[in-house]
C-alpha cells in the first residue's frame, strides 16, 4: 500500500512538472518557431520585392535616353533657331555652302486632325504640325545627298514635296517642303510629385494656427 501512495505522489509530482514547467516551455518554444517562420516569410516577400526594384533601375537608363531622344525629334516649341541650325548641319554635310540654303520662316503650329482611335483609349490631339519650306541651290548629286541627310535629322522631319529646277548645266534649284511636329509635354512623374508635397506642406502650413494668434 506504502509503495502504490507513493508511485501516486510520484505520478503527481510529475504531472505538476510538466503542467508548471515543461507544457509553458514547449509552448513558448512552438510560438517562438511560429514568429521565427513569420519573419522569414516575411524576408523573402521584401526580398522579391527588392530584386524586381533593382530590376526596374537597371532600365531606368534606357527608358530616360528613349524619353531624350523623343524630346528632341517631337519637342513642345517651335524652337525655330534648332531647326534652321539642323537644317545647316545637313547642308555642311551635303557639301552645299550656308549661302545657297534659305530657310522661309515655318507657318503657325496648327493642331493635327484626331484619328480614330481603339475603344478605352482617350480622345483629344496632343500633336501639332508646322509647315516648313527649305530652298536650296547646288549640284544634282549635291541636292540629292541633302534630302538624304533631311531624312536623319534628330528633329522629326516629313517632306511633303520636293521640286527641283535646272539652273544651269552644273547648278539646280531643290525647294522642299517638310512638316514638322509638336508635342504638348508629358510631366515628369517625379516633379509632379515633389510638387504635389510642396503644396500639401504649403497648405498644412498656411492651416496650423500660429502661437502669436492663441
Amino acid at each position: 500500500m506504502t509503495i502504490l501512495l507513493g508511485s501516486l505522489a510520484l505520478l503527481v509530482v510529475l504531472l505538476g512538472a510538466w503542467f508548471g514547467l515543461v507544457g509553458p516551455t514547449l509552448s513558448a518554444t512552438s510560438q517562438a518557431h511560429a514568429e521565427r517562420d513569420a519573419v522569414a516569410a516575411e524576408n523573402a516577400v521584401l526580398s522579391v520585392r527588392l530584386h524586381a526594384l533593382e530590376a526596374q533601375a537597371e532600365h531606368l537608363d534606357s527608358v530616360d535616353a528613349l524619353a531624350a531622344d523623343l524630346d528632341a525629334s517631337f519637342p513642345e516649341t517651335a524652337d525655330q533657331p534648332g531647326l534652321f541650325s539642323q537644317v545647316d548641319e545637313a547642308a555642311r554635310a551635303a557639301g552645299i555652302p550656308l549661302r545657297s540654303v534659305t530657310v522661309l520662316s515655318p507657318a503657325l503650329p496648327v493642331t493635327a486632325e484626331p484619328i480614330t482611335l481603339p475603344v478605352g483609349v482617350p480622345g483629344g490631339s496632343a500633336v501639332a504640325t508646322q509647315v516648313v519650306t527649305i530652298a536650296v541651290e547646288a549640284s544634282p548629286a549635291r541636292l540629292r545627298r541633302f534630302l538624304d541627310e533631311l531624312t536623319g535629322l534628330e528633329r522629326s522631319l516629313l517632306v511633303t514635296s520636293a521640286v527641283t529646277t535646272r539652273d544651269d548645266e552644273s547648278s539646280s534649284t531643290l525647294v522642299v517642303t517638310a512638316t514638322t511636329f509638336l508635342t504638348q509635354g508629358v510631366p515628369d512623374p517625379d516633379e509632379a510629385a515633389s510638387a504635389d508635397a510642396s503644396a500639401e506642406a504649403t497648405t498644412d502650413a498656411a492651416a496650423t494656427p500660429s502661437s502669436d494668434a492663441e
